[in-house]
């Protein structure tokens, strides 16, 4: 078989794997392997699985890109996913844009915060405390988001104080880190 074939092969699983959203046969496809041209765990796992990854994210699939990425255990990437989600969320609520019905189950706040204390809780070590510091800082702008929205001003601006993102001091050492 020609390198095109083998592209196209794995092409076309990933397609199926997309189209019938079946995560669960991955395990089962990796006995197949030498039929796929694929070495070994490290080349399917990167071949088929993080590529298809990364095009549920482009499609805006990310409960099945954190699927995906939980079969490999690539938990770094779920968090950069999430965080994502997270932005993504933001940037359509301060845009004032109706969201799907779809979209909307896709960007839970809620359920992505139940995510990440999830991952917290168990304390996954392959995770960087930089991006958890990130999920947390997102999480408060949907808050801050949600609060402004309601013309609760108050508590909305105690949210920005708190998540210490902007300067409230007059002390320009302050203000220049925080720029």
């Amino acid at each position: 078989a020609g390198r095109y074939q083998i592209e196209l092969c794995h092409e076309y699983i990933r397609q199926l794997i997309y189209d019938t959203e079946a995560f669960n046969e991955l395990g089962k496809m990796r006995e197949y392997m030498p039929l796929m041209f694929i070495d070994n765990e490290d080349e399917f796992t990167e071949t088929i699985i993080n590529t298809l990854a990364r095009q549920c994210v482009e499609d805006g699939k990310f409960k099945a890109a954190r699927s995906l990425y939980e079969l490999t255990q690539n938990f770094e990437e779920i968090i950069v996913l999430l965080n994502k989600m997270l932005a993504e969320y933001i940037w359509i609520s301060i845009r004032g844009v109706v969201m799907q019905p779809e979209t909307a189950k896709e960007l839970d706040p809620q359920e992505i915060g139940r995510i990440l204390k999830e991952y917290e809780h168990i304390g996954i070590r392959k995770i960087s405390q930089n991006r958890l510091k990130d999920s947390r800082t997102l999480l408060n702008l949907v808050d801050f988001v949600e609060l402004y929205k309601q013309q609760d001003f108050v508590r909305a601006v105690a949210i920005i104080q708190q998540i210490d993102l902007f300067p409230f001091e007059d002390d320009i050492i302050v203000i220049q880190q925080k720029a």
